[in-house]
């Protein structure tokens, strides 16, 4: 059996026992034309009421009520039949300035309803710590909805999914107990829970149509019929208590796969049944359209038919192709929708961005697969996360306007964005050379490794310490046993290798080592699964760690959640930034005075001549270099020289893509060197250089620029990393999010205008590079061959003539979310 997710995305469902066709209920339907033309609506025809009604309309505070009617099959708005067309707009993931803007987008294309979730994990960060203060305050958002004439379809949990760390749950609930039965009538669960509730339900209860607000619907959990507990008690636990709270004068609804298999589940006594599904196949539309809703009706038989998620895209994760559905396939199913008069909520109507750490991650049982996602939530949505509209938009629109009886509004302009033009970029120092500042508390100590979780940190790093013990065999095998997620490993500050859950890479050979060398594991939390069985989570070092399958013992721990809290970049840098601003602010002055300022000049160079190259001490390590890691790479570096290759390369690029078969060799080597290998092939196909003894100790950068004088107030823009492997964006202190331009498909960063300062204020831009930089010293890429000379490393950059003034970023006004991918597949690993 398919997945919910899986099904949803192939268009593959189960056929209900029942269909649309064999109901009494609709005994014909409008269908759109070829020529574009519309035929005489179904709603017309048999409920004799007008199209949609309008956007703006509303009935008096008396008579305001929103419930169904199921002889008619329909919602009843002040006690006239309603049809909505709804987008779903996340408040957590669109800026505060920008609410009014998106609503004003959706208006204009027609929508009369907006449906949001409500992110419990953002609201109580720590237990009984709330936060509904600014990006927080959900319930402006509501009323900003209610202004702009949009009823209101609210989804409050507590389990959210929305590819949400931990599908919206709090993270310490973990710390409370990490066996917890979460999404089940677990009474430490339930408790929690309900304590929630008795907070957030009083500040819903205002927002009900029925006391003049714009709420009219509210969902009870989400998709729980794809859940593997199928714990009745627990729904109905939910749902006595959300009636406990706001009463009977609001509709509660289910949402599930379109499909008996979850609705099985996912529908319960009391609570009306809708489903979810994308888009349709073009050459039978209606066909697929009366498979999908006649589950829906099998559990439902009246009331109107809803897609509560109508998908014009799918989910990102880092790794694979960026996800697209074509914008005609979306706009045929919703003419069919609209001719059968199906409410809907177009699932995302802007896909926002994941800020910070909130990003979730899937897990794909049948490859075993860690997923995470990337920093952007695109979801190829009518709107993009930079507020521009895309084909996808228009068409909809045009959709949407055949079916009302009056004018749209215009289309509002498009997002101003501005290119700030190049960045220079300084090291302020490995993670050691900052770890006293960021963790001024000390550190936690423990006879084992404690979990994030146990620590009490929410996301971001945590470094593991300990000191290696005596051993009389070599080498060295160190298994961290299911790290979550992405592991760095040092020695006395050496970087050695890194093991990754994504790859499942779990153990690495090391050469000798001395009794009491210093082993470090910097530890990344790449975000919690957030849908399925395994979203108790639990981050960092889960299990005990070992060498040679001795149990390393005495663990010294440093939490590094790097949060978007200024006060944790204030205090961390503030000596350190200073002098960095200052020289752009000096350097800004210089060459952006009144008498020579130009207004095509975006920004002044930053720190200019201030190229860092970060050092890279000696190894530490006895044997031969780098064991397995080392060997890998000479393999690579002996492979991409042969002729045999070349010529494979070629006839592959003639074909659209390249592959690299790693020998024989490798493959019977182990998983160690073969995590290696990939991690070079990527680094290869990227143009960018191979690290011969490792990599880079992490570290931090920093750059400055000004917003120019002549734009009256910031623009949005994004962060392009040329020549960055994998970190954290901090703009001004705020938490941009992750960047892995190697990985992909997301290559740049959405920078917000809120998120920068007007001129002439200075903007601080700080980078936590974890694998490597444009900054490296140019020799540790040198790679020459046999005959003296430099071999050149993809896409025209040679690895011995590397430009060291390249230690720049560049903010610039065009999104790459769809960049080159690499997979494994095969034995292989591509890239399109």
């Amino acid at each position: 059996m398919l997945s919910v997710r899986q099904s949803i995305r192939s268009g593959a469902t189960e056929t209900g026992q029942a269909s649309i066709a064999a109901t009494s209920r609709r005994a014909s339907s409008s269908r759109i034309t070829s020529s574009g033309g519309i035929e005489e609506s179904f709603h017309s025809r048999e409920q004799n009421v007008k199209p949609p009604v309008d956007v703006f309309e509303g009935g008096s505070e008396s008579l305001r009520s929103f419930t169904i009617d199921y002889d008619n099959d329909t919602f009843l708005k002040d006690r006239k039949p309603f049809h909505y067309m709804a987008g779903a707009l996340h408040y957590y993931r669109v800026p505060r300035i920008y609410w009014k803007d998106r609503m004003e987008r959706m208006q204009a294309m027609g929508l009369n309803a907006l449906q949001t979730y409500i992110s419990w994990n953002m609201h109580e960060p720590q237990t009984e710590q709330y936060r509904f203060e600014g990006e927080n305050d959900f319930e402006s958002f509501l009323w900003l909805a209610h202004e702009h004439g949009f009823v209101v379809i609210l989804r409050p949990g507590p389990y959210i999914d929305a590819e949400r760390d931990m599908g919206g749950l709090p993270y310490w609930l973990l710390s409370v107990n990490a066996s917890m039965a979460l999404r089940t009538s677990d009474p430490q669960y339930l408790y929690y829970v309900d304590r929630w509730f008795d907070v957030l339900m009083p500040k819903i209860k205002p927002l009900l149509y029925s006391n003049g607000g714009p709420v009219v619907m509210v969902q009870v959990e989400n998709e729980y019929g794809s859940y593997y507990a199928c714990d009745d008690s627990y729904m109905n636990h939910l749902h006595v208590k959300l009636k406990t709270h706001l009463g009977n004068d609001v509709v509660y609804f289910t949402t599930d796969g379109a499909s008996p298999y979850y609705l099985k589940c996912g529908k319960q006594p009391g609570i009306y049944a809708t489903v979810d599904f994308g888009a349709l196949p073009m050459n039978d539309t209606m066909e697929r359209l009366e498979e999908v809703f006649s589950s829906k009706i099998k559990y439902e038989p009246r009331g109107p038919l809803v897609n509560s998620e109508f998908y014009p895209g799918w989910i990102d994760h880092w790794g694979e192709p960026h996800a697209t559905v074509p914008a005609q396939l979306v706009a045929r199913t919703m003419y069919e929708m609209l001719a059968i008069r199906a409410c809907f909520t177009v699932y995302v109507i802007c896909g926002g961005t994941s800020f910070g750490f909130y990003n979730g991650a899937n897990y794909d049982e049948e490859k075993k697969a860690f997923e995470p996602s990337p920093t952007s939530y695109d979801f190829d949505a009518p709107i993009t996360e930079g507020g521009d509209f895309t084909m996808k938009y228009f068409l909809l629109r045009s959709v949407i306007q055949q079916y009302i009886d009056f004018n749209l509004p215009a289309v509002p302009p498009p997002m101003p964005k501005f290119p700030y033009g190049a960045v220079s970029m300084k090291l302020i120092g490995s993670i050691y050379d900052v770890l006293d500042d960021l963790c001024k508390d000390g550190s936690n100590k423990s006879l084992y490794p404690q979990s994030f979780e146990q620590l009490g940190q929410d996301y971001g790093f945590v470094l593991y310490r300990t000191k290696v013990p005596a051993f009389d065999s070599f080498p060295i095998l160190l298994d961290l046993t299911h790290v979550r997620d992405r592991a760095y490993i040092l020695v006395d500050q050496f970087p050695v290798g890194i093991l990754s859950r994504m790859d499942g890479s779990y153990a690495i050979q090391l050469p000798k080592l001395k009794q009491g060398q210093q082993l470090d594991i910097l530890v990344e939390n790449q975000g919690r699964i957030c849908y399925g069985p395994l979203i108790n989570d639990v981050k960092g070092l889960i299990w005990n760690v070992t060498m040679n399958n001795r149990t390393l013992t005495n663990w010294e721990m440093f939490s590094l959640p790097f949060n978007a809290t200024p006060s944790w970049f204030t205090s961390a840098y503030d000596s350190r930034v200073k002098s960095s601003a200052d020289t752009a602010s000096q350097s800004f002055a210089a060459t952006h005075s009144p008498a020579s300022s130009r207004d095509d000049e975006a920004v002044s160079d930053g720190l200019e001549d201030e190229t860092a190259s970060q050092s890279q001490s000696s190894s530490p390590l006895e044997g031969e270099r780098l064991d397995a890691n080392v060997r890998a790479l000479e393999m690579l570096a002996r492979l991409l020289r042969t002729r045999e290759h070349e010529r494979s390369l070629e006839r592959l690029k003639r074909r659209g893509e390249t592959l690299v078969r790693p020998p024989p060799s490798l493959l019977q080597s182990g998983a160690p060197a073969r995590a290696v290998f990939t991690q070079a092939i990527r680094y290869y196909y990227a143009g960018l250089p191979l690290p011969a003894t490792g990599h880079p100790v992490p570290s931090f950068y920093t750059g400055a620029f000004i917003v120019p004088g002549h734009i009256k107030s910031p623009q949005d823009s994004y962060l392009r990393l040329n020549g960055w492997y994998k970190g954290v964006a901090f703009v001004n202190g705020f938490n941009v999010g992750r960047y892995w331009p190697v990985m992909g498909p997301q290559v740049t960063l959405y920078v917000p205008a809120h998120a920068l300062k007007s001129h002439p204020q200075v903007n601080v831009l700080v980078l936590f590079e974890l694998e490597w930089s444009p900054c490296t010293a140019a020799d540790d890429a040198a790679d020459e061959d046999d005959d003296g000379t430099t071999a050149e490393f993809g896409d025209g950059v040679e690895s011995g003539n590397r430009d060291l003034t390249a230690c720049k970023v560049e903010f610039v006004t065009k999104h790459v979310i769809d960049g080159p991918v690499f997979r494994a597949w095969d034995g292989g690993w591509y890239r399109p």
